[in-house]
């Protein structure tokens, strides 16, 4: 059940880009560049020597849908952490933080106005399921647009948390993220794979892996075809 719908998302996203392009969601970004400071690797099953690493990171923010803001949207954040010689990505979108709210989507205006998840768990090697979180902490209010949200990161960084909790846990923090706008030209092209650059002792639990997978693989492969003509 699971496949199929999978492979029917992959029709829908295939159909959407043939209508916006390239991407069928997330179609603008904000690129943006940092550094990653771990604090408590034990909190998501990393090896305790990666406590007090800095990191690169490169991110890039989105609005899924599309709508202009500053109405409301499902904000995403991609994340690489890494400088290709392994590399760890994630993906969040705009949920709530409670044990129920962590798995459910929110439509926000502000990138900052509240927490950030994988929406779905990944499985540690000891069978047991973690969420990861971004917690927002400052500035404490973004501006809706790309560009005055550049505008205010040029000033100070962009603060998050990055957390981790079992399903029905508490949030344990991770490392601390430092963002700001990308220095180089344009958005940035950047094509995560959540599935293969997953953290170490964490794997996506595959009836997530059957439900996604089909959309992304289709959506990966235009991009890249249309990337070569």
């Amino acid at each position: 059940m699971l496949r199929f719908l999978g492979r029917s998302l992959a029709v829908g996203f295939r159909a959407l880009q043939r209508v916006r392009g390239d991407r069928p969601i997330h179609t603008r970004g904000l690129a943006l560049a940092g550094t990653m400071r771990v604090v408590d690797p034990a909190a998501c099953g990393w090896p305790a020597s990666a406590a007090g690493a800095v990191l690169p990171v490169a991110a890039r923010l989105s609005r899924s849908i599309g709508v202009p803001a500053p109405l409301p949207d499902v904000v995403g954040l991609a994340i690489r952490i890494g400088d290709g010689e392994r590399d760890v990505d994630l993906a969040f979108a705009s949920t709530g933080r409670g044990s129920l709210g962590r798995f459910v989507l929110r439509l926000r205006s502000s990138p900052a106005a509240g927490w950030l998840t994988t929406l779905f768990p990944y499985l540690a090697d000891d069978g047991s399921r973690v969420v990861l979180g971004v917690r927002p902490l400052a500035p404490r209010a973004l501006p809706a647009s790309f560009p005055g949200t550049a505008r205010a990161l040029r000033g100070e960084p962009w603060r998050l948390g990055l957390c981790a909790a079992t399903p029905g846990g508490a949030w344990q923090p991770i490392a601390l993220l430092e963002l700001r706008p990308f220095a180089g030209p344009g958005d940035m092209d950047l094509r995560i794979d959540v599935g293969r650059n997953r953290p170490a002792g964490l794997r996506v639990p595959r009836w997530a892996r059957d439900l996604r997978e089909p959309a992304y693989r289709a959506v990966q492969a235009r991009s890249a075809g249309s990337a070569r003509a």
